[in-house]
């Protein structure tokens, strides 16, 4: 497994979110990446990617419904959306892939904390104090 930071993640299932149903080659770039780790020189598709993050400051559309539902449409298993309040963590949505509605379903909402398990077995336990350090 790898962790990348503002990389471009190219999307491999048609947008369907994109007027006019949608492009062929369309991508995001989400903050934080878990994937699976790539071959020297590959790029990252969103089918690489067990985790997708996203920081955000505001209540802005575009993380908590557009984000979520084009990472959903692409089958990424986990969508965490960090919360700041200034330079704090307010909070961490955690959402999970509902398989069968191609959509996510929000599993919880963390305070002070994060702990989850994440695809592939991996177990987190962070305090907001932690990542605030970052």
């Amino acid at each position: 497994m790898d962790v990348l930071q503002d990389t471009d993640m190219r999307y491999r299932h048609r947008n369907p979110h994109v007027a006019g149903g949608g492009k062929r080659f369309t991508f995001r770039r989400p903050d934080i990446a878990v994937l699976r780790c790539l071959q020297p020189g590959a790029r990252l598709w969103s089918d690489d990617v067990l985790v997708a993050i996203e920081i955000t400051s505001s209540d802005d559309d575009v993380d908590f419904n557009d984000k979520r539902a084009e990472y959903a449409a692409q089958g990424i298993p986990v969508y965490l959306i960090v919360v700041m309040d200034g330079a704090r963590v307010d909070s961490v949505e955690e959402h999970r892939l509902d398989w069968s509605g191609r959509n996510y379903q929000l599993a919880a909402v963390h305070r002070r904390s994060l702990i989850a398990e994440l695809p592939e077995g991996v177990k987190i336990d962070v305090a907001f104090t932690d990542l605030e350090q970052v």
